[in-house]
């Protein structure tokens, strides 16, 4: 693997809706990093393993049509991850929290890990936050996959 300035992947070469760190909203003081690769883009945020509760990044996925999709979290792991990061995906009126354990390699594509699949009018947030993590919360970026047709 290439390091350096070209480690990222681009997302535009990814399928589907996808929202990187940058245009993300950002609650809190999140540390910027390149260090470990498979990242989306030029960086991740992290949390520094610190001010647990006080942080959170939400991504808003414009989705171009009515349907079901698969909702996706991109994260770097390692073994000072946390095991228990709450994410929770909003669609429409339904919200949904889901716990990602980030010292796993993630299985699509060793980037992504499925947040689960949500049907979906215009857009899905996704909102990633610290509250009682027990490790380094990575925030990377969001991918909405179509599954099917309405």
């Amino acid at each position: 693997a290439k390091r350096g300035a070209a480690a990222g992947i681009d997302p535009k070469t990814l399928k589907g809706v996808v929202v990187d760190d940058d245009k993300a909203k950002v609650v809190g003081d999140w540390g910027v990093s390149s260090v470990t690769p498979g990242y989306i883009g030029t960086q991740y945020l992290h949390d520094g393993d610190d001010q647990k509760g006080k942080l959170s990044v939400t991504f808003v996925l414009k989705l171009p049509e009515v349907g079901k999709y698969d909702i996706r979290l991109a994260y770097t792991q390692n073994g000072n991850r946390a095991t228990n990061v709450p994410v929770t995906v909003k669609s429409g009126d339904q919200s949904f929290v889901v716990k990602v354990n980030q010292r796993e390699k993630p299985k699509i594509d060793g980037t992504f890990v499925s947040l689960g699949q949500y049907h979906a009018a215009d857009e899905v947030t996704v909102t990633i936050n610290t509250n009682g993590t027990d490790g380094h919360v990575i925030a990377d970026a969001v991918q909405a996959v179509k599954v099917s047709a309405p």
